[in-house]
């Protein structure tokens, strides 16, 4: 059914319709597409479930997205922005330690704004569930 398609809004359509799919399976369909030729822009990271394995995924596919958007390209600062949504400060050395591991031109700057986006959305939880929980 997936590869039946032309259009990537009809695989983003079908994937997350598909309710009778079992979830890990949808994700391997949205996985395999996502590091396809036709794929452009899929929002995992607004999905609730996605928020889980953004993180992981990214980092175990993260030389093959290199290869696909190549250096210097804009898409990685948006790559690298959206891994802040996902992750909490718990996370932060992790993520700091992945990009110094695999470093790419162009992105210190936004890996920094992202980690204090995380922190500082981090604090302001701590600080609303200590005050009204």
């Amino acid at each position: 059914m997936i590869g039946m398609s032309q259009y990537r809004q009809e695989y983003i359509s079908i994937l997350y319709r598909q309710e009778t799919i079992p979830r890990q399976r949808r994700w391997y369909c949205l996985d395999k597409f996502a590091l396809s030729k036709t794929s452009r822009k899929i929002g995992v990271s607004a999905n609730i479930h996605g928020r889980t394995i953004l993180w992981p995924w990214l980092k175990s596919h993260w030389k093959k997205l290199v290869r696909k958007f190549g250096v210097g390209n804009p898409l990685a600062n948006r790559i690298v922005a959206s891994v802040g949504s996902v992750i909490d400060d718990r996370q932060e050395k992790d993520v700091r330690n992945f990009f110094k591991r695999n470093p790419l031109p162009g992105t210190e700057r936004v890996i920094e704004q992202t980690l204090e986006r995380v922190r500082i959305r981090s604090n302001f939880l701590r600080r609303i569930k200590a005050e009204f929980g």
